[in-house]
This record gives C-alpha cells, structure tokens and sequence, in this order.
C-alpha cells in the first residue's frame, strides 16, 4: 500500500480519516470565516451568525457592525446573532449605540442576541455605566452562546 493512500480501503473509494471531538465530520458543515476590516463573520450552523470584533468599536466600527448586521439579515433567516467582543478595546459611544440598535432590532424582528467578552473591563464598564449592560444577554465563550449553556457575567 501507498503511504499516502493509508486512508483507503481500495483505490476506488477513499475513506475519511477520524474527526477531531466538535469538528463537523462534512468540511462543508461549517463556513470558514469572512472578514470586513476589523470584523470577521461566520454561520457555524443555519440560522447563527457569529461576528468577531476587534479594536475599537468607535465611529468606524460600530457603522461596519450595523452595516454587517443588516446585510447578513437581509440575506435570509438568522435566530441567532453572536457578537463576539473578546477582542474589543475601546466602545466609544457610537460603538455603544450599535449595540443597542442590535438589541431594539432582536426584539423587533424575533432574533436571540447574545454578547460574549461582556466581562472584559473594556466592555462591561461603559456598558454598566450607561446603565445598560442588563438588557444584553451574554455568555463568557463563544461556545456557550452557541450551545445556550448559561453563563452571565
């Protein structure tokens, strides 16, 4: 047997090696990321988006986090959208406007929003002062915002 055909049973008809635990068995389960500038979006599974954002959600980012949104939304059905904030180092409060924008919109057009990193000082603290960090729902890992394991501040 070849070495590199040690995955085959016969030359006709290959077999796919073993998955990694949480790895789709299909490739063509999972979307790989796109990207949009300090954004990057992908739908793990039908129905949920998951933005990542990094640096400073300020006047820039906060219009590519709304234009992303409703570009995404438009695009069909979504009840689920993640925003992932881990990499957030500033909200400024166009950033903090956005969210809440994210968050009337939820409730309007029937999507579960759901916040990750909200801990992160950079995070939590403009979002407490303003009063407004009870209104978000929000998980510590991506993970858990996928799997609706709770898991709030």
């Amino acid at each position: 047997m070849h070495p590199m055909s040690r995955h085959h049973t016969d030359e006709s008809r290959p077999v796919r090696p073993p998955t990694r635990r949480g790895q789709p068995d299909h490739p063509d389960q999972r979307e790989p990321p796109e990207s949009r500038g300090k954004l990057r979006w992908r739908k793990p599974t039908p129905g949920v988006l998951v933005i990542h954002a990094r640096g400073e959600l300020d006047s820039f980012g906060a219009g590519s986090l709304g234009g992303l949104v409703d570009e995404q939304l438009g695009l069909g059905r979504v009840g689920r959208v993640v925003v992932d904030l881990t990499d957030i180092t500033m909200i400024s409060c166009e950033g903090m406007e956005v969210l809440l924008d994210l968050h009337r919109r939820s409730r309007f057009d029937g999507f579960a929003l759901v916040l990750v990193g909200a801990s992160r000082r950079a995070v939590e603290r403009p979002l407490r002062v303003a009063g407004v960090l009870p209104l978000f729902a929000t998980r510590p890992t991506v993970r858990h915002a996928l799997t609706g394991v709770p898991g709030a501040l």
